[in-house]
């Protein structure tokens, strides 16, 4: 409880009573004596405002009374940014109704507005790209008829209210004649509203309680403020975990930590360069890398495989080594272009956490977990009132969800798990798919060290999580 500060005129009161005490017949009403009081009361008043100020500032019992340049320094003091509102981000599609000319570019500049159809929401592009006439096909999106072309946007401010639903931002403010529209087929996400003092206020306490967290605590902060959305879960293998940890080999003594997140969050971006000559090979900026949707060299489309790094020290990280496979060499001065696909919250989250190195004092390395197929099968007796592929496709649903989650089956989260059992996963089945008479397993087994048909399935906890199989299969 932080203590109040008396006045000049309640100081020098309690000095006056203090002296009085002491010599009752000491004059202390005129002359040097009282003068030397009254300055000492208004020194003192000062000293006993600003320690009750201080009181109030690190016990953080009322914000309202703190100055905002203290509050800004207290956030920083634990890593915390007081500026901490962001802006919402999302890819918006720009398209055409009529197909790409032949020889011609069609540039989506960075900088270019766009928003929602009555003005209100703008957003800008922060990652200038083009439409190559060369290569139409590969833009052409047989769903709606058109030809598109992603560029990421970023709102013009920052809070909440620009976390706008699918087909909402539909405008192209920018006057240009290349595009016929625009549309966001997703979630602008991200962003967040500037704190009032009570918002910085917990922000800083939560950044206190968890001062002497472990470093699990502290990622978990720096994933939520990255992308509250972007993972499900994830787990942090130390280098002294001789069993989980991948990269031993490349530490020369220095500790780390991985960090293995379960995330399927995904953008698209297009890499361009220049050929010096001889390239069969073209790396990527951004990693890791799902997929890659073509490579064009001066315009063209050509041949190419995509090369995924499966090394057990780096794959699925921003450090892996994925790139793209030609088969004829370039020659100097081809312009080159790679459309592809990358998980953005792991490398994002990398990012971050690469520009606090102090922080963690360690070697830190975002990964995306492994995935282990799982495959099931069984027979089935339905009731008479029931249709046996509803029960059948209830079956497979109730199954994702069991995978995703064993103590809470969902669809919509993924956990990590150590163990599932077959009896377990039966029974569960039994009790909650509707319709069901009798279920019967004939395959509960890891694909990648199936010994029995039938078995319990471990896995680490840590590295990897279980998936459904596509050829799942309950008659």
């Amino acid at each position: 409880m932080s203590t109040t500060a008396r006045d000049v005129d309640a100081y020098l009161t309690g000095l006056i009573d203090a002296m009085q005490a002491i010599d009752p017949s000491i004059d202390i009403q005129k002359g040097p004596l009282a003068v030397l009081l009254y300055a000492n009361a208004t020194e003192g008043a000062r000293t006993e405002e600003f320690s009750a100020y201080l009181q109030s500032l690190y016990q953080l019992s009322d914000p309202t009374l703190m100055r905002d340049e203290d509050m800004f320094e207290l956030a920083l003091n634990f890593g915390k940014d007081p500026n901490v509102a962001k802006q919402s981000t999302v890819p918006v599609h720009f398209y055409r109704s009529t197909r790409p000319e032949a020889g011609e570019t069609y540039p989506v500049l960075e900088g270019t507005t766009v928003s929602t159809s009555d003005g209100r929401f703008n957003f800008a592009v922060i990652e200038g790209t083009e439409m190559n006439g060369d290569l139409a096909d590969v833009y052409f999106d047989a769903d709606t008829g058109r030809y598109e072309i992603p560029a990421i946007c970023e709102a013009v401010a920052v809070g909440t209210d620009y976390d706008l639903p699918p087909n909402t931002i539909n405008t192209i403010q920018t006057v240009q004649e290349d595009f016929d529209g625009c549309v966001n087929k997703v979630y602008a996400t991200r962003g967040s509203d500037p704190p009032d003092k009570y918002g910085m206020r917990d922000i800083i306490w939560a950044a206190i309680q968890g001062a002497n967290q472990d470093t699990a605590g502290q990622i978990n902060s720096l994933i939520y403020d990255v992308s509250p959305t972007g993972a499900d879960a994830f787990s942090v293998v130390s280098s002294t975990d001789f069993l989980n940890y991948r990269r031993l080999g490349s530490m020369s003594g220095k500790f780390g930590y991985d960090i293995y997140m379960i995330s399927d969050s995904t953008q698209n971006t297009i890499a361009r360069g220049t050929a010096v000559g001889g390239e069969t090979f073209l790396p990527f900026t951004r990693k890791p890398v799902l997929s890659v949707i073509y490579v064009a060299v001066d315009g063209a489309p050509i041949a190419f495989s995509f090369d995924s790094d499966q090394t057990d020290a780096l794959r699925g990280s921003p450090s892996a080594n994925d790139r793209v496979q030609l088969s004829v060499a370039l020659q100097p001065g081809q312009v080159w272009e790679v459309s592809y696909v990358y998980y953005d919250t792991i490398y994002n989250v990398n990012t971050v956490i690469q520009g606090r190195q102090k922080i963690f004092a360690s070697d830190v390395l975002v990964r995306r977990a492994d995935t282990v197929d799982i495959l099931v099968a069984g027979e089935t007796q339905v009731f008479a009132t029931a249709e046996r592929e509803d029960v059948i496709d209830d079956i497979r649903a109730f199954t994702l969800g069991y995978l995703r989650n064993p103590d809470n089956p969902s669809i919509s989260y993924q956990t990590f798990v150590s163990l599932l059992d077959p009896l377990d996963y039966q029974q569960a089945v039994e009790s909650s798919v509707d319709g069901l008479q009798q279920f019967r397993l004939t395959r509960f087994a890891r694909l990648d060290r199936a010994v029995l048909d039938i078995e319990q399935l471990a896995f680490d906890g840590v590295t990897e999580y279980p998936v459904l199989n596509i050829n799942f299969d309950v008659t």
